[in-house]
């Protein structure tokens, strides 16, 4: 992929549903996260543009941003992995972003699943929720 256009179209043609709020520059979608359909996660993906090089950000909401002591908590659960923690201000996020450049759509399926999989951990483990 080299564009955020391609990305659209690959997500489509790998039949991912989602809302291309286009205005906005963002593509929204929801996943069922349990096999019984009792919790789901919300995906939000924005282009983004660094020193002239196109990115696809990935992030997931986890909860109101409002909760200091919970954030805390967030962040020592993922200090490991491949992905950061913002605050997007109504919402603490989690986040990882890739260059569009040369992904490939099995990369930004990985990244998709990791993020919505981890943000629907997180939120229930640590906030024992299920809102997005």
């Amino acid at each position: 992929m080299a564009t955020w256009d391609q990305l659209i179209q690959a997500l489509t043609a790998h039949g991912i549903n989602f809302e291309n709020y286009g205005d906005a520059g963002a593509i929204v979608a929801q996943f069922d996260t349990d096999p019984a359909g009792k919790r789901s996660q919300v995906v939000v993906m924005t282009p983004i543009s660094l020193d002239g090089i196109e990115f696809v950000a990935v992030q997931s909401p986890i909860a109101p941003s409002t909760d200091a002591k919970k954030t805390l908590e967030v962040l020592r659960a993922v200090s490991g992995a491949p992905f950061g923690i913002a605050d997007d201000g109504e919402f603490l996020v989690l986040r990882t972003a890739m260059p569009l450049q040369d992904l490939d759509f099995s990369e930004v399926e990985f990244f998709m699943t990791s993020v919505y999989t981890l943000a629907d951990l997180l939120e229930e483990q640590v906030f024992h929720k299920d809102n997005f």
